[in-house]
């Protein structure tokens, strides 16, 4: 399956169009990986960059524009559903039988923390043709807290400990670990290969460059682990992937740059170890465990730029705004015995997710012309910021801030 996918992505390379933008990486719900487009450097086709970045989320944006906390991004908790999931796969209930019957939701909250450095290169080959790549080495620290939600039957204070300490023990027969986990590791490796047309003076633009890309995702990113509930954070389980970018620039005047990118990005199924739900439990604690197949969805990204140089020597800013679209992903039980049947419906239909992001991004030029050195360098200060401009439903409300060194030669 692996190889079919190669193959197409390396005959369609042949016919594409590309221009050097930062690639792609994989975008998910909790940290976005937004494009955002180099500057046009006259007679510089190539650059490295490498930068640190740093991301925080304490709230999701639920369907009806309101705030949640991030594991409910997966659904509701309650203590009753899961116990009565449990007992079909154990045969039997944990809880005593005056709440075996009731529901007993529970607030959850959480946080998400990263940290992480990257690095990419694009080198041009040919006037018109170009490869490069992108990795990121990144720590990742989430958490859950939960806190007995609003309960429609009569209880006391010592009846709210006890229900607080059942959940821990139901947690610790049906093997989920701490509340909390912190990772550490590479990124998906991102390759790819572009070849640009550019026009000057076309439609009374001073330049005009239209281009698609088409990259390859190595799966070497962190990876979900099924005891820890908090992992499914990064919302990343090693699947290959591959996508495509068609941009569109115009440089209207010198220094005024206006940019349109239009990014399909594609993971291909794979079969995992995980949960899975029983009844209307969320995945992260899905009572049943064996293999899964997860077809992920298109995620489709919609992202124009506006960019003004030079307006005080070298510093200048540049605005993006970013939309993205994600379509449900489908779930299989692929366990060989299903006495107890899984259900999905709750967790397919959380699975699609929409999210916007207004970039908002400073720079500066160290060197005044381009020919004057060999290597040409910018440093740039970024920050991804959630908005709710169109439509933001089931993602992550995540602030994004990045330094990067771009060295063009």
């Amino acid at each position: 399956m692996i190889q079919k996918y190669i193959g197409i992505s390396i005959a369609i390379h042949c016919f594409l169009l590309g221009i050097p933008v930062y690639p792609i990486v994989g975008y998910n719900r909790y940290i976005p990986w937004l494009p955002t487009p180099n500057l046009l450097i006259e007679g510089k086709k190539s650059y490295m960059t490498g930068g640190c970045y740093i991301a925080t989320a304490h709230h999701a944006y639920n369907t009806a524009d309101r705030y949640i906390g991030l594991p409910e991004l997966y659904g509701s908790f309650d203590l009753g559903v899961l116990s009565r999931a449990y007992a079909k796969i154990s045969g039997t209930n944990l809880l005593r039988s005056y709440y075996q019957d009731k529901s007993i939701p529970f607030f959850m909250d959480g946080a998400l923390r990263m940290q992480g450095f990257a690095f990419g290169m694009h080198q041009s080959i040919t006037p018109e043709f170009s490869i490069g790549g992108f990795v990121v080495c990144e720590r990742l620290h989430a958490q859950i807290d939960f806190a007995l939600g609003d309960i429609k039957f009569i209880v006391t204070d010592d009846m709210k400990v006890e229900l607080s300490n059942q959940r821990r023990l139901l947690f610790n027969q049906m093997d989920l670990g701490a509340d909390s986990s912190t990772l550490f590791g590479l990124g998906d490796i991102d390759l790819y290969c572009a070849i640009e047309r550019e026009w000057d003076r076309l439609f009374k633009f001073r330049t005009v460059k239209t281009a698609l890309k088409m990259g390859l995702i190595f799966p070497t990113g962190l990876s979900w682990d099924s005891s820890l509930p908090a992992t499914i954070f990064t919302d990343n389980n090693r699947n290959w992937g591959f996508y495509g970018s068609g941009q569109l620039t115009c440089v209207l005047k010198e220094d005024f740059t206006v940019d349109f990118g239009l990014h399909v990005y594609k993971k291909i199924p794979k079969t995992i170890f995980g949960r899975m739900p029983v009844l209307q439990e969320p995945l992260l604690f899905g009572a049943a465990k064996g293999p899964l197949n997860i077809n992920p969805g298109f995620t489709i990204v919609f992202c124009p730029t506006v960019l003004l140089e030079h307006l005080r020597n070298g510093f200048g800013v540049a605005v993006s705004y970013s939309l993205l679209y994600h379509q449900q992903d489908r779930f299989t039980d692929k366990r060989a015995e299903q006495k107890v049947q899984t259900n999905f419906e709750m967790t397919q239909k959380l699975s699609s997710w929409a999210a916007d992001y207004i970039s908002l991004q400073a720079f500066y030029d160290f060197a005044g012309e381009a020919d004057a050195r060999v290597l040409h360098p910018t440093i740039k200060l970024k920050w991804d910021l959630p908005t709710n401009i169109f439509v933001a439903k089931k993602v992550a409300k995540t602030h994004v801030i990045s330094l990067t060194i771009d060295c063009a030669y």
